[in-house]
């Protein structure tokens, strides 16, 4: 019970443990559900904080500050949409993520007489390891996870990580089918991951090692920025676009306050409740037809009035605000198995599943959205054998970062982009103005901080540097290279390099089990005798796309 997986979602978190090889859910004291609500609540008049359903309770209540989304707004630089949200130089993200983590960890702790956990996972979006617009936030999720610590000052947890929710989810799966076929499986798994915040896409590749199931994302994509003033375009941005929509109907003025809270609250609860409903209203229109049904599905109180939802009125919001990017990123996966042969048909003989995951994914329009997408039939072997129920899927992510953190199966983890150095270069034949030098490559298997020295453009030796500036970041996402990041360094990095006139260096990257970067620079000085002394340096980078300036390359 000392090492354990968390799903730490934007609308709800669970926390797993593997008890005897059964996973087991944590129930708070006196809770009827594992699902623990993503809510803080500060009492506006002391640094007092409510979490949970407690914090729920207090939705709606004047003197309190309701925050939910915290997760999201990890790496929002945005300071009007950080207000907006209630946010204050005192109440950052961060310090709420923090105090909500601290309790979730605690809560389990005091419960089952643990002093430390062994070994913490976390499942994080996928987007988080592919957008350099989310990027920061898995820095500062690791960092909040290592400053964990009791009140009497003894550390919480002794060894932190964070995994993918797509591959924490495959994971589990490939448990299942392993428990319902009695063998293992090797094949590929597309891991339809749509949640509270984000949308993330991963197909999975898993390959036997010894009787050991290693799982690894061959491909990713997906949605979670904070755009239009939405968290993310998901489960919490349709949410929220249902209610204001429904008061720009009726021509109310949308605020974001207690009488907001309430609404959405209301919205989230119904929706829970009644997607039997759901599906039978919609599953015989089309997705056009279906924004014209004029039938009540529910009402919610703002201020002193109510207002009425219609099916209608919730196709509207969904056909705007999901179906186009949820539409455009499975587009995006299959041109990827297309141009890579990847069979994925329903009368496929390779081993391929599909499994959609994430509170959001039980929402009929998505569901039905993504099986249309995929033509499924009726007996469709790509729907079955890894998934026993619906509420497993809600449990996909904790089951698997459960089984990871007990080491019952392998993540193996493989860049997500090219990374290395770049120099600025006048030549016309040169791309952009640069030539690149990479250290990393993207779908390279990653060994945990081992550095990995950037290369020469025409061999794989390592090149060596010499020079009093800063050199350029390279970095890129996409797979045939096209649109490198080349971006100039701000003034906290510069000493991140020692800048020696004298010597030559060698400049690489390292990648920890989060995939937190840190910069080595091994100098090479030659003394008056001839010898050389090395010198090694190292710096954790915290923005891995503002860092560097121009580099001279010396042999």
């Amino acid at each position: 019970m000392n090492s354990i997986g968390v799903d730490f979602g934007t609308t709800y978190s669970i926390i797993t443990y593997l008890d005897e090889d059964e996973l087991k859910d944590f129930y708070p004291n006196q809770a009827a559900s594992p699902n623990q609500h993503s809510l803080v609540a500060s009492r506006i008049s002391a640094d007092k904080f409510d979490f949970g359903a407690m914090a729920r309770n207090r939705v709606g209540r004047r003197g309190y500050k309701i925050f939910k989304g915290f997760k999201m707004m990890l790496a929002e630089k945005d300071e009007n949409v950080l207000s907006e949200r209630g946010y204050t130089d005192q109440l950052t993200p961060e310090k709420i993520t923090e105090e909500y983590l601290s309790f979730l960890i605690n809560n389990y702790c005091s419960s089952n007489n643990i002093e430390q956990i062994d070994n913490l996972v976390v499942g994080v979006p996928e987007i988080w390891f592919e957008d350099t617009a989310t990027i920061d936030s898995r820095t500062a999720l690791k960092d909040i996870l290592e400053r964990l610590k009791r009140h009497d000052g003894i550390n919480l947890v002794r060894r932190a990580k964070l995994v993918s929710e797509p591959a924490a989810a495959c994971a589990y799966f490939v448990e299942n089918y392993k428990q319902n076929k009695n063998e293992d499986f090797e094949g590929m798994i597309l891991l339809v991951d749509y949640g509270g915040g984000t949308l993330d896409i991963a197909l999975c590749e898993v390959e036997q090692d010894n009787g050991k199931s290693q799982v690894s994302v061959r491909k990713r994509n997906g949605a979670g920025l904070n755009e239009q003033g939405f968290i993310g375009k998901a489960g919490i941005a349709f949410m929220e676009d249902v209610v204001k929509r429904t008061l720009e109907l009726n021509n109310t003025e949308y605020k974001d306050n207690e009488d907001f809270h309430r609404a959405f609250d209301s919205l989230e609860v119904s929706l829970m409740n009644n997607m039997d409903a759901i599906m039978e209203v919609f599953e015989f229109n089309t997705l056009t037809d279906i924004e014209s049904i004029d039938e009540e599905f529910d009402r919610f109180e703002y201020g002193e009035d109510e207002f009425l939802i219609t099916y209608g009125l919730l196709a509207q919001s969904y056909n705007e605000v999901i179906y186009p990017i949820l539409e455009e990123k499975i587009n995006e996966i299959i041109k990827y198995m297309d141009d890579n042969d990847i069979d994925y048909g329903a009368n496929t003989d390779y081993n391929y599943k599909i499994a959609l995951v994430g509170g959001f994914c039980n929402f009929y329009l998505t569901r039905r959205q993504i099986e249309e997408k995929f033509q499924k039939a009726t007996l469709d072997n790509r729907f079955t054998d890894i998934i026993n129920s619906r509420r497993d899927c809600e449990k996909a992510i904790s089951y698997g970062a459960t089984l990871i953190a007990k080491d019952k199966i392998t993540f193996i983890q493989r860049s997500p982009y090219y990374l290395g150095i770049a120099k600025p270069d006048t030549r016309h034949d040169i791309k952009d103005g640069y030539d690149y030098f990479f250290a990393i490559k993207k779908g390279d298997e990653i060994v945990f901080n081992e550095p990995y020295f950037v290369k020469n453009i025409n061999d794989e030796t390592d090149a060596f540097f010499i020079g009093t500036s800063i050199p350029y970041i390279a970095l890129c996402f996409d797979d045939n290279m096209d649109n490198i990041l080349c971006q100039r360094p701000v003034e906290e990095y510069q000493s991140s390099l020692q800048l020696e006139a004298t010597g030559i260096c060698r400049i690489g990257f390292s990648l920890d089990e989060s995939m937190i970067i840190t910069l080595h620079q091994h100098v090479e000085i030659e003394r008056s005798d001839g010898e050389i002394d090395e010198k090694i340096y190292k710096k954790r980078l915290d923005d891995i796309y503002s860092l560097f300036g121009g580099l001279i390359q010396a042999r």
